[in-house]
């Protein structure tokens, strides 16, 4: 399990409503972030453990990311992990980087074999790490297609938010950095997973079995 470090700095947040106009400047901490979602093959060791849940290990998926689970699901995982789920701030930081204000990871112009989308003609999820060509500035993948990412923050209304657009979505739309979807109840669905930051030092996390806590700078 890899995380990379994101380096101090101030990144512009934008909203869609207003054309990618900056939104002022805001600061985001030091945090680690994982390079690629949560995995099926490291999701079943949680569930194992925790008999109920709604979800079950889909056959030769290992590497694809983890879907199918609620919110709550979500942030129990990343608490038995040592972990949280990143805020909205923390993932358009991992996403955008802190040098320039761009609309997608990799730049300003939405090329769909940079990541899994419907554009791309994506009929489901696939292992992560395939398009690197689609990685952040900082090195993050898979931030854009494949599967929308759950996240921290919830509305006014109690509602859930997530990020990056997913396989079965238009990501020229969804997959802009500054794009939030807000889910009613925080749902699970086929192409919603998450990834997971950490505050602390990856290896002051809890020893999982057969996890390895590896740094990415």
């Amino acid at each position: 399990m890899q995380r990379i470090l994101t380096e101090l700095g101030i990144f512009t947040p934008q909203n869609y409503q207003t054309l990618c106009k900056p939104q002022g400047k805001r600061h985001v901490g030091e945090f680690w972030i994982m390079r690629y979602p949560v995995t099926n093959a490291f999701y079943v060791r949680f569930a194992t453990q925790h008999p109920g849940l709604n979800w079950a290990m889909p056959v030769g998926k290992d590497d694809h990311p983890a879907v199918n689970m609620t919110w709550q699901e979500a942030n129990q995982f990343a608490a038995w992990a040592g972990c949280e789920l990143p805020t909205v701030a923390e993932w358009e930081k991992a996403a955008r980087g802190t040098k320039d204000v761009r609309a997608y990871p990799w730049g300003d112009q939405f090329d769909p074999q940079r990541c899994v989308c419907h554009e791309s003609g994506a009929r489901g999820t696939s292992p992560v790490g395939q398009h690197p060509g689609g990685d952040s500035p900082f090195g993050v993948g898979d931030l854009v297609g494949n599967v929308r990412e759950w996240t921290k923050d919830c509305d006014a209304n109690g509602f859930p938010s997530c990020k990056g657009g997913a396989f079965d979505m238009t990501c020229r739309v969804y997959g802009l950095i500054h794009f939030t979807i807000w889910v009613e109840g925080g749902a699970p669905d086929t192409d919603c997973g998450f990834r997971l930051v950490t505050h602390t030092h990856p290896r002051r996390l809890p020893q999982l079995p057969g996890i390895v806590h590896q740094v990415v700078r």
